[in-house]
């Protein structure tokens, strides 16, 4: 006998009572069928043994690929990313699923003989509503499975006739038109109101997959009320049972994402080249083990005189010398220990210069690779800052040492003291032994002296004054020092005092010339006015004594003692301009009665010039009231005073010098004249130099 496959759809009623009717009668429902049409039309529906074995085990392989591909459609499912091929693939199975349901509706089992005892219309009538109860159930579970499979695949499925219209819309298409499945059956793309771009784009695509018989892809983008998004999609024709096209599947999956990384990479690669190429330092790439040259910024290609092609074709070895194997191993080794390394290299230029160079290297996968990323800097202009630096202390050193300076600077916020080493043995410390505390400083102080120090330090920074003072310090071994000190306070932008820096002079042996030159002083004022005395005791006598008196006379004595005053007084005047450069004797009135020849030489004036002249012409206006207050004061206290004044000389330019008043005193205690010593530079310096400073 020859079968002809058909495909019946039957109502629902009808399906479910051929099902009832063929579970009753232990058959099949394809063969209850038969055996109701065999019966309408008088045709025997007998088949062969043989022929009903060979086609069950056909049904049941049919059944087989259909569970295997619906168990492949959902794997596909769960995968996190679709390609286009896999969405090709969900279409192309889902063809074979609806060929293969149609094939197994064509195979259908034999069925046994009907029931002697129904007539045929009965048995027409019965096995013809389990037919019809039969096929809706089965093709309803089939329908059901793919329906929940194509439901929750997460990309848009949509499904269209030779004429444009939906005739099936998973979930997530509808989501994407923000409509309901049910509203898109049988809608076109014009239906939808989409835009006039994307309804060209989609009819198109249509037309084409119908002409061409070929799937189409590319990528879209939907445009919704907050966002538009963007996808990748697939447009496969479906084609029936004669190979003829009656649909076709579109797919689709959300690249929106993907698309901005996409875009958020290429402009981090485009940053990252700007910065690559805009960096200051020269940028070279070298691969890890074979140490070829990967990349390299313009910068390196302007400090090596090469061109980037250069570069890439000769070995980096040219460029950076070649380090001694212990120093290479060392520093491989905390590369690899931790992640990176600076260290200063020497690389070679094109035209054989040699340049220091400080590299900082890391490790960094490059191109699928581990390489080395070194940022090189040239350190020429660097070095030799360090150089002139170093030459700088050096020269530093040896004139503090000439000089008998040391630098000090204090941390206010802690106490930390930091001293020169020549400082530290102005204070009989071995370089290296001051610990640093404020506490150290202060023991090694006299003990007369360390309140005046600390309010000294307290003024200068709280009247945000130079600090400069005079002060005695003593060794561990007794001996007692003088120290002259200047500084000034530093203060942050909250006007808070944070740290005091200035330096420090050995002045021992200039109080000890001041201490010798004071007691000369007063010998030389006690001579001058014993000497006064003789010239008016000659000049009283020399009257009444005879023009030619002998050798014992008054007259001779008193010529013998005016002698030996004179030439001490030349002594002390010698004294004078041996241990000072400039040095003022004047009387109880200010008038001055000797100078050092460094003082006439200063004040631009012969001796005979000064002397005579009255101290207060020298000195400023504004500074006049200043001595006569410091002369004043050393008439109730014997201690030396120190003062700044600004000092305007006979001829030539002012300036301004430290100058240390001590007095020399009578049996009576009364002042007989004031000496001013004035401290500091050659005098070469400053004659012809406007306001000069002496310190």
């Amino acid at each position: 006998m020859t079968y002809t496959s058909i495909t019946i759809q039957l109502p629902e009623a009808l399906s479910q009572a051929i099902a009832a009717r063929a579970n009753a009668d232990q058959i099949g429902e394809n063969s209850l069928i038969l055996n109701v049409l065999a019966d309408a039309f008088g045709i025997s529906p007998s088949i062969s043994p043989a022929i009903s074995e060979a086609i069950q085990p056909q049904r049941t392989q049919l059944e087989e690929q259909i569970a295997e591909l619906i168990g492949q459609l959902t794997e596909m499912q769960t995968s996190d990313r679709l390609s286009l091929t896999n969405l090709r693939q969900i279409a192309d199975l889902k063809q074979v699923v609806d060929s293969l349901l149609e094939t197994e509706r064509s195979v259908l089992a034999p069925s046994p003989e009907s029931p002697e005892d129904s007539s045929p219309s009965q048995r027409l009538q019965q096995q013809s509503a389990d037919l019809a109860t039969l096929i809706t159930e089965h093709n309803s579970q089939q329908a059901i499975v793919l329906n929940q499979i194509l439901s929750g695949i997460p990309d848009l499925i949509f499904v269209q006739d030779r004429l444009g219209r939906y005739t099936y819309v998973n979930p997530a298409g509808a989501r994407a038109f923000e409509c309901e499945r049910n509203y898109l059956i049988g809608k076109t793309c014009e239906d939808l109101h989409l835009s006039a771009d994307l309804t060209t784009l989609l009819n198109n695509q249509h037309r084409q997959v119908f002409i061409s018989g070929q799937p189409l892809s590319g990528e879209i983008t939907i445009p919704t009320t907050t966002a538009s998004r963007d996808y990748e999609y697939i447009f496969n024709p479906i084609r029936g049972m004669q190979g003829d096209i009656s649909t076709a599947v579109f797919v689709a999956r959300d690249i929106t994402e993907r698309k901005q990384t996409e875009i958020a990479l290429r402009e981090s690669e485009e940053k990252y080249r700007n910065l690559f190429e805009s960096a200051t330092d020269s940028i070279f790439i070298v691969d890890a083990v074979t140490h070829e040259l990967l990349e390299v910024n313009w910068v390196a290609s302007i400090l090596l005189g090469y061109t980037r092609r250069e570069l890439f074709s000769i070995p980096f070895s040219e460029i950076s010398l070649p380090l001694d194997a212990a120093r290479r191993a060392s520093l491989l080794r905390d590369l690899e220990n931790f992640g990176s390394i600076v260290f200063e290299h020497v690389y070679r230029c094109k035209d054989g210069r040699e340049i220091p160079v400080e590299v900082s290297s890391r490790v960094i996968e490059y191109e699928n690779r581990l390489a080395i990323l070194n940022f090189v800097r040239d350190i020429t202009a660097r070095k030799r800052a360090e150089t002139y630096l170093r030459e700088s202390e050096e020269k530093l050193r040896i004139a503090l040492e000439a000089a008998q300076l040391g630098i000090w600077d204090t941390e206010l916020t802690t106490g930390r003291i930091t001293w020169s080493p020549n400082l530290e043995t102005m204070f009989g410390f071995v370089p290296g032994e001051f610990d640093g505390s404020y506490e150290t400083f202060l023991s090694h102080l006299h003990p007369n002296d360390r309140d005046y120090v600390q309010q000294a330090v307290s003024t200068a920074i709280k009247r945000q004054e130079d600090y400069d003072i005079e002060f005695r310090v003593v060794w561990s071994n007794g001996t007692v020092r003088w120290i002259a000190s200047k500084g000034k306070a530093f203060y942050n932008e909250a006007g808070k005092p944070i740290r005091m820096a200035g330096i420090n002079l050995d002045i021992t042996n200039r109080k000890r010339a001041e201490e010798l030159i004071h007691k000369s002083h007063q010998e030389f004022a006690q001579q001058s006015t014993e000497l006064d005395r003789i010239d008016r005791e000659i000049l009283n006598s020399s009257q009444a004594l005879s023009d030619e008196p002998d050798e014992n006379s008054p007259l001779s004595s008193l010529k013998a003692i005016w002698k030996s005053v004179e030439i001490q007084r030349r002594r002390y005047r010698d004294l004078f301009n041996a241990v000072f450069d400039i040095y003022l004797v004047v009387n109880s009135s200010g008038v001055i009665q000797e100078a050092s020849q460094a003082a006439t030489v200063l004040f631009a004036s012969k001796l005979d010039g000064l002397v005579g002249t009255a101290c207060y012409r020298l000195v400023f206006e504004q500074d006049r009231p200043a001595l006569k207050a410091q002369f004043d004061e050393l008439r109730q206290v014997k201690q030396p005073g120190v003062l700044e004044l600004k000092f305007q000389p006979l001829k030539g330019n002012s300036f301004s010098a430290r100058i240390t008043i001590s007095a020399a005193y009578s049996s009576t205690e009364e002042v007989i004249s004031f000496c001013l010593l004035i401290q500091g530079a050659s005098i070469r310096e400053l004659n012809g130099t406007e306001n000069a400073s002496i310190n």
